[in-house]
C-alpha cells in the first residue's frame, strides 16, 4: 500500500494539470475525501491549483480540523482568495482556529478590496 501511495503522490506532483482535470469533476464531498487520503502538502498544492469556487466548496465541506490544516499549509494569499468566497461566519471561525501568524496575514489580505 505504501508503494501505491508513493506512486500516486509522484504522479500528482509530476502531472498536476492532468490530476486537476480529473478531480475537478468530483463533487466537493468526494474531493475532500480524496484530499484527506493524501499527505497535507500534496492536498494543499491541489487545493491551491483548483478553481477558486471549487476550492471554497471543499473548505465548506471539510471538517474544521482538515480545513484549518489545508488553509495553514497554503500561502496566505491563496487562503485569502479561497476564504473571500465563503460566509463571514465560517471565515471568522477558521481564522480564530488557525495559527495567529497565518491568520493575521490572511486578515490583512482580506481587508483590502478584492481587485
Amino acid at each position: 500500500m505504501e508503494t501505491e501511495n508513493k506512486i500516486l503522490e509522484r504522479f500528482i506532483t509530476n502531472h498536476t494539470d492532468e490530476t486537476l482535470q480529473v478531480i475537478e469533476k468530483l463533487g466537493a464531498e468526494e474531493l475532500v475525501e480524496f484530499l484527506k487520503s493524501l499527505p497535507i502538502d500534496i492536498s494543499s498544492m491541489l487545493l491551491a491549483n483548483l478553481n477558486r469556487l471549487k476550492a471554497a466548496h471543499c473548505i465548506e465541506k471539510a471538517d474544521l480540523t482538515f480545513a484549518m490544516e489545508l488553509l495553514e499549509t497554503c500561502a496566505p494569499s491563496i487562503s485569502a482568495n479561497i476564504l473571500r468566497i465563503l460566509d463571514q461566519k465560517l471565515i471568522q471561525t477558521l481564522l480564530e482556529k488557525i495559527s495567529s501568524e497565518h491568520s493575521n496575514a490572511i486578515r490583512q489580505i482580506l481587508n483590502y478590496p478584492e481587485n
